[in-house]
């Protein structure tokens, strides 16, 4: 081909920085700490935390181990990580955030577990617990039924059949259900 490059060649030779490019991983991982951030199984670990500054960090270490001619300045693994009890079902959460999120923006699927698998060998850095076996897709299916259920997660008010089957209380809430006690 006469002056320029057969797409399938550029593929081989980019790098998985190159083919994603710089804005599209910022993007990406704008929209990936959105989810973490949110996210109710570990969104809390990251309560106080400077989201831009996380951002960048992450876009440093992203880009250079995809290949991206950027140095990281972050921290260490280990002591960034220190200040938070990190559990091997956290970083498993994270580690699928991170995968729906690079599926969602349409990641080449061979960056994506280039990607992941490189999260995979930071993990003794992160976390000494060897993991959860957590089903993702259990747990993410019990979210959208507790949203659809509960009035406080989906930001509704409680379904009209909830409201019928408590008694009163005897100090108002009557819909409130008390920890540790099942209504009925």
């Amino acid at each position: 081909m006469a002056g320029g490059v057969d797409g399938r060649y550029a593929a081989l030779v980019a790098t998985p920085f190159e083919r994603i490019g710089g804005d599209r991983l910022r993007a990406v991982l704008e929209d990936f700490y959105d989810r973490v951030f949110a996210d109710p199984m570990i969104g809390f670990l990251f309560q106080g935390s400077d989201r831009a500054r996380l951002i960048d960090k992450e876009w440093e270490l992203a880009a250079t181990m995809l290949g991206g001619e950027v140095r990281y300045t972050g921290r260490p693994m280990r002591q960034a990580h220190a200040r938070a009890p990190i559990l091997g079902g956290h970083f498993e959460r994270r580690q699928k955030l991170l995968r729906d999120t690079l599926d969602s923006h349409g990641v080449p699927s061979d960056v994506t577990e280039t990607w992941l698998r490189h999260n995979e060998k930071l993990r003794p850095q992160v976390t000494a617990d060897a993991g959860s076996g957590c089903d993702h897709e259990r747990s993410d299916q019990r979210l959208r039924d507790e949203a659809r259920r509960l009035p406080i997660a989906s930001g509704t008010s409680a379904p009209s059949e909830l409201d019928a089957s408590r008694p009163p209380s005897p100090r108002g809430g009557e819909n409130l259900l008390k920890i540790g006690r099942f209504p009925g």
